[in-house]
């Protein structure tokens, strides 16, 4: 499954990396909505989409579920962004 390149996608790359790997889920999903809005699935559906494209890894030994960072590939697309 591929996940779309969009808006969203880069909002929660951006709201990830902010976090340093610091950030659960509930902090993602909160941050993510208060900023950007709802979204029509669920955030942490949305980190795992996202996680199963090698864009953000899960640690589940730390945090509420599991604490979120962003990878290599992850890192690409945030600056694919910022020079578009």
């Amino acid at each position: 499954m591929e996940v779309e390149r969009n808006d969203r996608t880069v909002h929660l790359l951006e709201t990830v990396a902010e976090g340093g790997g610091e950030h659960d889920a509930r902090v993602i999903d909160l941050l993510v909505s208060a900023r950007f809005g709802p979204s029509e699935t669920t955030v942490r559906s949305e980190l795992r989409a996202l996680a199963a494209e090698g864009l953000l890894e899960l640690d589940e030994s730390r945090g509420v579920g599991g604490t979120w960072a962003l990878t290599a590939a992850g890192r690409e697309i945030l600056d694919e962004a910022s020079t578009a």
